[in-house]
């Protein structure tokens, strides 16, 4: 609405309406239409309101223009970045999706790669890796690495985040409070487990600085649970390690912030 008096501005002979539709994970602000101008140089708009016979102050077509040039640029370079980050998803799907069934691993849209089956992760609060995880991270971790550290994409590339998740009880705490602080104690252990494991593999010895500084072990206890569709907590499947590749591209593309929320399943 027009400052003056609420009049509504129309301009339908210089703007039209197109749609952009946006590549997977593209989350962008501009969730409608994106206006373009066909700039007339000499043209100046005003708008008069019904109740006055003062007029509101003059619009400059080329100023309209230029601003939504610049919207339009902004949401041009969303959809890139959003391109490079579905890029990257296609890429890891096709070099591991048999082996994700076999795992049962499940690779999500915003590039985390989720060890979603707590039966072969870890003995019950312990932090002992299983055999059987070992063998699949022996699999997974070199050509994980082989895929990031590829020349295209090792530059955009800003962390990689071993993240354990537990439920919220804990067996004999006082409270919640501490049930949440005892599991937080024992993520924590867990994926330091995991990044020692993972960085003493023998492939791991060529790549061993890039690793050191690009990969961080997050024990986040029960902080972030996995939710059945009515909201409520699913304790099996919130038991879980993931490899969150933060990427620049998929970060300006919108798919995440840098803030880590309650997932649903």
């Amino acid at each position: 609405r027009n400052a003056c008096r609420g009049e509504r501005f129309f301009a339908p002979t210089y703007l039209r309406a197109v749609y952009f539709p946006l590549s997977r994970g593209a989350m962008t602000s501009f969730t409608l239409a994106t206006a373009f101008c066909t700039p007339l140089p000499t043209q100046r708009l005003r708008v008069r309101s019904r109740s006055s016979h003062a007029s509101c102050a003059p619009v400059e077509a080329p100023d309209l223009f230029i601003s939504i040039v610049f919207i339009r640029t902004i949401v041009t370079a969303e959809v890139a970045h959003g391109e490079e980050c579905n890029k990257m998803y296609q890429v890891l799907e096709t070099e591991f999706g048999s082996d994700f069934a076999d795992w049962d691993v499940e690779l999500l849209e915003d590039l985390t790669v989720r060890f979603r089956n707590p039966e072969i992760l870890f003995e019950s609060g312990e932090d002992r890796i299983r055999s059987r995880f070992a063998d699949i991270l022996r699999q997974f971790f070199p050509r994980y690495m082989r895929v990031v550290r590829s020349e295209e994409y090792q530059e955009d590339i800003r962390e990689i985040r071993i993240e354990g998740h537990t439920s919220s009880p804990w067996k004999g705490a006082r409270d919640e409070s501490d049930a949440y602080f005892r599991n937080m104690d024992l993520s924590q252990r867990r994926t330091r487990a995991i990044l020692r494991f993972v960085l003493e593999l023998p492939e791991s010895a060529s790549y061993a600085e890039w690793a050191k500084s690009h990969i961080t072990a997050n024990g986040l206890s029960s902080s972030q649970l996995v939710l059945t569709g009515d909201g409520k907590e699913d304790m099996a499947r919130s038991r879980r390690v993931e490899f969150r590749l933060m990427t620049a591209s998929c970060r300006k593309a919108g798919v995440y912030d840098e803030t880590s929320e309650a997932r649903s399943p």
